[in-house]
């Protein structure tokens, strides 16, 4: 269960990445 959640959320991040990755840190950092 760990792994898939991991992997998922490496793919998410991905998306993330090559969506908005500064307005994504600064959410993340703000949360």
């Amino acid at each position: 269960a760990e792994r898939e959640f991991i992997r998922r959320m490496k793919a998410h991040l991905a998306e993330l990445e090559s969506f908005k990755p500064e307005q994504y840190v600064e959410e993340t950092i703000a949360a």
